[in-house]
């Protein structure tokens, strides 16, 4: 008895491809593949027959996979929308149950995933503040001695503005200008003495304060004190000299 052959159906689709095709006639096909004509002819009406199955099932396909996407889109929007809610709740409980500068100090500079402009929106803070660098207390002996030699010009002549005072400095060897010793002049809080614009003119809405001394009669000892403070500079520091009477 003659062994029946078996196709699959990667193969029979090959062959019936390759006769839709009309390049070749369905005997020269059958002959190339050694097939019977009548079953390569059965092959082709099955196909043909079927091909609507094929759009039928990619339709389900479709539908199943935009069914599925629209379900997970869902998901992930109630998960963000719950996310939300958790920032919006724990910003607010954070803002109410901690300090501006506790908040500040929970900010990472150094983290990338989260940048600054979201950290500050996260710690319900303003932006600049995590920028913004603190003033610096620590001065250089440089600045020291700048600084002591500005002093003993300005003691000896306290009517030197920073302009003045920067040419003195300059004479005694010292290079620096104007703007740095105009710096540190509003560092150390002093400014030369000149005459300034309406001095004898009373801000009218500015209180005065009263003398409480009017109309007291003084007739006995240490009734009545005044006080007396003077800043005395030394050659290694400095003294503070209170006198009273």
């Amino acid at each position: 008895m003659e062994k029946r052959n078996h196709y699959t159906a990667e193969f029979k689709a090959k062959v019936v491809l390759e006769l839709l095709g009309e390049e070749s006639t369905l005997n020269q096909v059958a002959a190339k593949y050694q097939l019977n004509p009548q079953m390569l002819s059965k092959w082709k009406s099955d196909f043909v027959k079927n091909a609507a199955v094929v759009f039928e099932q990619n339709k389900d396909k479709t539908e199943k996979l935009k069914k599925e996407m629209e379900e997970k889109e869902a998901r992930y929007q109630q998960i963000i929308g719950q996310q939300s809610y958790e920032i919006h709740w724990l910003k607010k409980n954070l803002a109410l149950s901690s300090t501006v500068e506790v908040r500040k100090s929970m900010a990472e500079p150094g983290n990338y995933r989260i940048n600054l402009s979201r950290q500050a929106y996260l710690l319900s803070v303003n932006r600049t503040s995590l920028y913004r660098q603190p003033p610096t207390t620590t001065w250089s002996q440089n600045d020291l001695n700048d600084m002591r030699l500005i002093d003993e010009i300005y003691t000896a002549c306290p009517f030197y503005g920073y302009r003045r005072i920067t040419a003195e400095m300059q004479l005694r060897g010292r290079q620096i200008n104007r703007k740095r010793v105009r710096r540190l002049m509003r560092v150390m809080g002093i400014q030369g003495i000149c005459p300034g614009p309406n001095l004898s003119k009373r801000l009218h809405a500015q209180y005065i304060h009263p003398y409480l001394l009017r109309g007291l009669n003084v007739d006995h000892p240490d009734q009545v004190w005044a006080v007396d403070i003077t800043y005395i500079r030394l050659r290694h520091g400095f003294i503070v000299f209170i006198r009273h009477h």
